[in-house]
């Protein structure tokens, strides 16, 4: 059989009219992805090798990952591609090599690759070339070897991961006498930053009668002060007869580091043996 390099009837200068076809001694070559087309009589025989075009990072915008948050890396290639298998993107966070898996996309040009945010994953984002099969393979619809698996990383120096959830490592209240009047404070002390808004609370056992120690100060930092009042009349413990309760309760507001992530919000309540109201 001799190869014409005539063009097929349905295609007035070169394939589909796509400019971006230029004529070779092989056929028509597609100027961006290297394809090369040749016609057989009225048949379109497409050759050449796909590449990786770009591997890019989702949702763009989104530049914070907390735990359980799902990273998104998508690789398109210039040829539709059939996968097997589960083939990986290495990665590493915080210089602890991971691997973002394939998830989704044959038969289509663009591969999602994901990994889903661990609570010991902390630091910055590095992607990996080349991908890894893994016992898979990623090839196009008209070859039988595995298209290039190398390709250029996209630039993720403005993300940041944090899966690490913050903790209330401690929790002070002053001894003493506290009469009518006088507020009570108790600060909780955090193993990272956090952000609050609204009006957590924590419960206050006075002879008994529970009473609310009410968010007060201390967003942006490791340390959250929590206020009753004002002692009120009524009010009255002699030593051994007042308590602080876990867990903190946000009531409807909000505490959370820079990533997002809510702390445990349990904490091992101070020592208030030597508190009395009166």
């Amino acid at each position: 059989m001799s190869i014409a390099l005539t063009t097929p009837p349905n295609w007035k200068s070169n394939p589909s009219g796509n400019n971006n076809y230029i004529a070779t001694s092989s056929g028509w070559m597609n100027e961006d992805t290297k394809e090369v087309v040749v016609a057989i009589g009225n048949l379109a025989v497409r050759q050449g090798t796909s590449t990786v075009e770009k591997v890019f990072l989702l949702p763009a915008i989104k530049t914070t990952f907390k735990l359980a948050d799902v990273l998104e890396i998508d690789v398109t290639y210039t040829q539709e591609t059939l996968i097997t298998g589960t083939p990986r993107m290495p990665i590493t966070i915080g210089g602890v090599s991971k691997a973002a898996l394939y998830t989704s996309g044959s038969g289509t040009s663009d591969l999602k690759f994901c990994y889903t945010i661990a609570s010991a994953d902390n630091g910055a984002l590095v992607v990996i070339s080349p991908l890894s099969l893994s016992g898979g393979t990623i090839k196009s619809k008209s070859t039988t070897s595995n298209l290039p698996l190398t390709f250029t990383p996209p630039v993720t120096t403005a993300v940041v991961i944090s899966g690490v959830v913050p903790t209330i490592t401690s929790g002070t209240l002053n001894s003493g006498v506290y009469t009518t009047g006088q507020p009570i404070n108790l600060s909780l002390v955090l193993s990272k930053a956090v952000s609050v808004t609204g009006n957590p609370s924590v419960a206050l056992s006075i002879n008994g009668v529970t009473k609310q120690a009410v968010y007060f100060s201390g967003t942006g930092s490791a340390t959250l002060v929590f206020k009753y009042p004002a002692v009120v009349a009524g009010d009255h413990a002699i030593a051994g007869q007042f308590s602080v309760t876990s867990p903190v309760v946000l009531n409807g507001g909000t505490i959370h580091d820079s990533a997002g992530n809510t702390p445990a919000l349990t904490f091992t309540p101070p020592n208030a043996t030597a508190v009395t109201v009166n």
